[in-house]
C-alpha cells in the first residue's frame, strides 16, 4: 500500500517522460494510421463500433503498449494491409517532425 504522502509526489523525470512518449506515440496513431484504418473499414463497421475500438487502442498506446495496439488494429484489418506500423522499439522520447 503506498503511503498517501508519496501518491501527493510529482511524479518521477522517468515516468513524465514515459508518459510523453505516449503521448507522441499515440498522437503518431491518430494523424498517421486511425485515418487509414476507417477509410479501409469504412463499410464493416458502424460509427459506435469505429469509437469503441479505437478507444480500446488508444488505452494500449497511453500506457506505451503499441504490440496490443498493433495485433488489435491488424485484427481489425483482417491482417490485409499495406499500412506501416512503428517499430516496438523506437524512441518516442525524441523529437517528432510536428515539433519542429
Amino acid at each position: 500500500m503506498k503511503n498517501s504522502y508519496l501518491g501527493g509526489l510529482p511524479p518521477s523525470q522517468g515516468e513524465r517522460n514515459q508518459s510523453e512518449a505516449n503521448l507522441k506515440l499515440l498522437h503518431h496513431w491518430e494523424r498517421n494510421l486511425i485515418p487509414e484504418i476507417i477509410k479501409y473499414c469504412a463499410g464493416t463497421y458502424r460509427p459506435y463500433e469505429f469509437e469503441y475500438y479505437f478507444e480500446q487502442v488508444r488505452h494500449h498506446l497511453k500506457k506505451g503498449d503499441s504490440m496490443s495496439a498493433t495485433n488489435d488494429a491488424l485484427t481489425m484489418l483482417e491482417h490485409k494491409s499495406n499500412l506501416i506500423f512503428p517499430d516496438e522499439n523506437y524512441d518516442w522520447s525524441v523529437k517528432i517532425i510536428d515539433e519542429c
